[in-house]
């Protein structure tokens, strides 16, 4: 049974080059269902992991300051999703599926050229793809953002924001950006169940 570790900062760089250079990432698919009826899948959200010795597994997210600082996004970005578009269009019932993507990558021109071509043959095919951003990414990004998912609407892709209300912060991005929909944070959740329990 694969397990995650926890990596030291040291041998980060060298797991971000053999991750670039092999082109060697795992996903995995965790379905998220309708609230009040688990039975409807209302997509499926993408898990990136990185093997990282034998029969362990390491969350991509702990590469990503590294691979930010490098300026490397767009590379790590464009791997994971080319993997997720070599899966069989029958991978995913219903097809559509949610990915986390950093905002820096869609500064890159050539990622977004490539990228908005992809999305165009997803949407000929008929899976849509929901971009997860996380709050505090969205409002240092938020023009970026919202002109991203002006041209990916039309496709029928949406964008979505996750971990909604981690910060102390005012609300009013929201109307501005138009999210198709919020995952408010965990810590929230729990926190309505224990004062309810």
């Amino acid at each position: 049974v694969a397990t995650t570790i926890m990596v030291g900062r040291n041998d980060w760089g060298e797991l971000l080059e053999t991750v670039l250079s092999q082109k060697s990432v795992i996903l995995h698919a965790q379905p998220t269902v309708a609230r009040g009826d688990r039975k409807t899948i209302v997509h499926h959200e993408i898990l990136t992991r990185i093997h990282h010795g034998e029969g362990r597994h390491l969350s991509a997210g702990a590469l990503l300051p590294l691979a930010e600082q490098l300026g490397v996004m767009p590379a790590l970005d464009r791997i994971i999703l080319e993997h997720i578009f070599a899966l069989p269009s029958t991978r995913f019932t219903p097809p559509k599926i949610a990915i986390n993507l950093s905002p820096l990558s869609l500064t890159d021109e050539e990622f977004t050229t490539w990228l908005f071509a992809q999305l165009q043959r997803c949407a000929d095919t008929g899976l849509q793809l929901s971009f997860e951003f996380p709050e505090f990414r969205a409002m240092q990004h938020l023009g970026l953002l919202k002109t991203f998912a002006e041209r990916i609407r039309p496709m029928g892709h949406t964008l979505g924001i996750d971990h909604f209300g981690q910060g102390l912060t005012h609300f009013g991005y929201l109307h501005s950006l138009m999210p198709d929909y919020v995952k408010i944070d965990r810590a929230i959740t729990n926190e309505v169940h224990t004062d309810q329990g």
